[in-house]
């Protein structure tokens, strides 16, 4: 019996669409960011607030914060 050439040939890969490759992307940051939400919760609950900078003007910030009084609720 003899081999045919077709038989020792490596298969070809498929190249993948890149919306299919940017879907996949988008779906790990999601997963990425659905992972670090109790690390959000955490620095909350220890540090009451969590403030983000917007520029260099001083006020200019977005700052997210706990309310724990019931009278600030």
């Amino acid at each position: 019996m003899t081999e045919t050439p077709e038989a020792n040939t490596p298969p070809t890969s498929r190249r993948r669409n890149p919306a299919c490759r940017a879907g996949c992307t988008i779906l790990v940051i999601l997963w990425f960011l659905l992972l670090l939400t109790p690390c959000l919760a955490i620095i909350l609950a220890t540090q009451g607030d969590i403030v983000i900078p917007q520029g260099s003007v001083p006020g200019h910030e977005i700052r997210i914060w706990l309310i724990s009084e019931a009278d600030q609720r």
